[in-house]
């Protein structure tokens, strides 16, 4: 599952752990996923 998704977007799963392991705090208050993939 983890490498379909890798092979369709590799965009969305590199920026989404990367992101979540830099600032996890941050995230959550953003609003999770939807700050990250929009400023991408």
């Amino acid at each position: 599952m983890k490498k379909d998704v890798s092979m369709e977007s590799p965009k969305l799963p590199y920026t989404k752990p990367t992101l979540t392991k830099h600032q996890p705090l941050r995230d959550i208050t953003a609003g999770g996923v939807s700050s990250p993939i929009t400023m991408d």
